[in-house]
């Protein structure tokens, strides 16, 4: 069997024509049907690769390449058609965003991210893929290789000592910040202690204890114990309760600088450059595309698009910094804790609270949020514009009410930030 194998990868290679970046038919080749009998292989396997070379039905390791970027090796499997099968498993390995749709067996990419085209290369057990660049995941979310599980056990811990003489005696202080923890099946237990000695009087006092997990698919960690109220806009106290918050070690960085433009054929590559120096390539299928969070140098030099075509044509444009120095980020992502207010208080009321941030364009963003309690509620909404570059502009508007005291009141407040050229300050 595995000879045959061999021999059908081979006589799809050597009788396929190269591939049409147009998109233009191309013409079925026709085999000698006694020629193939005459070497042991089945004669109606000449219909499968009489118009391209492709894989027998099966899964095989290959090579995968996405928009010229190796993968590594994948498990890919071909239906009886020789049609690949883009399942969950494989866009994951793959870093390809799955489409909204939901599905158990193979999407339809195609129909997702239109112009993305697959070729599959049997003589080298490989596998080609261009897609939109908005379909692939961006390096900071891909989380196919990271790891869970596991048990483990740590103490942090800093010291300190010091000793005073004078005249009438001495006197001895010395400290002790311990973090002690554990770590099973995703689970983390952690507790913060600090201990003091003062001339041979011992104190100890418990920072915090709580729990966490992290729960990857939704970048989002949960602590329970002593917790904050972090709320992104509104001053909170400590709780007895639980936190829910993005888990800051899974959100994306990038820069936040997209570059768009337009390719006339299939596997186009785009070079960007920025002060004469190479900062990425990248291939990409015809018709509009964006390249998001290409990363920069700098925030203050222009950058130099070329794209290069298939047939060897190329064209070239400038980005001016003007367009791309103008971003600002919030504090995406929600924060939500309930819990009761610590000992360390007159009153220990039950809280909520409740915040998030949103992006509305590149260069605006808002972020809201709520603190509601027994007797007591706020509320706060901050703005922030970048309408011009190296110009930051930033507004807030808070509410509160006592109402067992019968008190309330409002905070308002703007902020200007301007960057000055020449590196002054």
């Amino acid at each position: 069997m595995l000879k045959k194998t061999l021999l059908a990868y081979t006589i799809g290679f050597a009788f396929s024509p190269p591939a049409n970046a147009d998109g233009i038919e191309i013409a079925a080749v026709d085999f000698d049907r006694e020629t193939l009998k005459s070497l042991g292989v089945d004669p109606n396997i000449s219909h499968y690769f009489s118009r391209s070379a492709r894989f027998l039905p099966g899964e095989y390791s290959l090579i995968v390449s996405v928009n010229g970027e190796k993968k590594g090796n994948i498990a890919t499997r071909f239906d009886e058609n020789g049609d690949i099968c883009l399942d969950q498993a494989f866009l994951q390995q793959a870093g390809l965003k799955i489409p909204s749709e939901e599905k158990n067996g193979c999407y339809d990419y195609i129909l997702s991210y239109p112009g993305t085209t697959i070729t599959p290369l049997p003589n080298q057990e490989a596998l080609d893929i261009i897609v939109s660049p908005q379909a692939i995941i961006p390096i900071g979310l891909d989380l196919t290789n990271a790891a869970t599980g596991g048990t483990a056990a740590l103490l942090n811990y800093s010291l300190m000592s010091s000793r005073a003489e004078f005249s009438n005696g001495s006197s001895d202080y010395s400290q002790a910040a311990l973090e002690g923890g554990i770590n099973i099946n995703d689970w983390m237990l952690r507790s913060h202690q600090f201990l003091t000695q003062t001339n041979g009087t011992f104190s100890n006092q418990n920072s915090s204890t709580y729990l966490q997990r992290t729960f990857t698919d939704l970048k989002t960690l949960m602590r329970a114990g002593e917790v904050n109220l972090n709320n992104s806009v509104l001053e909170g106290a400590s709780i007895y309760g639980i936190e829910i918050a993005p888990d800051n070690a899974l959100q994306t960085s990038g820069s936040g600088v997209q570059v768009t433009g337009i390719a006339n054929t299939s596997q186009a590559r785009v070079e960007i450059r920025q002060q004469g120096v190479l900062i990425h390539s990248i291939l990409v299928p015809a018709g509009a595309f964006t390249i998001p969070d290409v990363p920069v140098r700098n925030g203050n030099s222009d950058l130099n698009v070329t794209v290069v075509e298939t047939d060897g044509s190329s064209h070239n444009y400038i980005v001016p910094s003007t367009l791309f120095n103008q971003h600002v980020e919030s504090f995406q992502g929600y924060r939500f804790a309930i819990g009761r207010v610590d000992d360390d208080y007159d009153e220990s009321p039950w809280v909520i609270s409740a915040s998030s941030g949103w992006n509305l364009t590149r260069w605006s963003a808002m972020n809201g949020g709520v603190i509601v309690a027994e007797n007591y509620q706020a509320a706060s909404i901050r703005s922030s514009l970048v309408p011009l570059p190296d110009l930051t502009v930033s507004s807030q508007i808070s509410t509160s009410q006592d109402t067992k005291d019968s008190l309330q009141g409002q905070k308002y407040r703007l902020d200007a930030n301007y960057n000055l050229p020449f590196h002054l300050g």
